[in-house]
């Protein structure tokens, strides 16, 4: 009987010491599982806003599929795309309210910022020229006789 009892002390302590080990590994690699958090947020660069995406530990989302949602429509994005290799992603909000970005690695991490937009943004793209179409006709008259001339005038020699 005193055999068993010292066999089963010594496989709860066995148990105990496993345990123990399981919880010291825990701790340790804590600081791991806690690094593949999402960071994100959204500044202004030249006017435009640029959203940022990071694990907890500071390094870039790169080329995470990010989807950007207006504020009048949750069923369709407004924009998609990606995350250039340092985890941003600009886009032209063309309306007031607030904005929703969405960003995902594919492998489990994601994240979600807003923007609030108070003011239509200017792109500053100018808007194409017209074209004066009897300016270019009158171009086309010339050159044909030009070329008609040229052509006549060869041909009799």
């Amino acid at each position: 009987m005193s055999k068993m009892i010292f066999s089963l002390c010594k496989t709860v302590r066995e148990y105990k010491i496993l345990i123990f080990f399981t919880i010291l590994l825990a701790v340790i690699s804590a600081d791991k599982a806690l690094a593949h958090g999402v960071v994100s947020s959204i500044k202004e660069e030249n006017s435009l806003p640029v959203s940022i995406f990071r694990y907890a530990d500071g390094t870039a989302i790169s080329y995470g599929e990010v989807k950007v949602w207006a504020p009048d429509d949750d069923r369709i994005e407004f924009q998609n795309g990606r995350t250039d290799k340092n985890g941003k992603f600009s886009f032209v909000p063309d309306q007031e309210g607030t904005w929703r970005v969405e960003v995902n690695d594919g492998i489990g991490h994601a994240a979600t910022t807003e923007y609030i937009v108070q003011g239509v943004m200017e792109t500053g793209a100018a808007e194409p020229k017209a074209e004066n179409p009897s300016a270019l006709l009158a171009i086309l008259g010339v050159s044909l006789l030009i070329n008609l001339a040229f052509l006549i005038r060869n041909w009799k020699k």
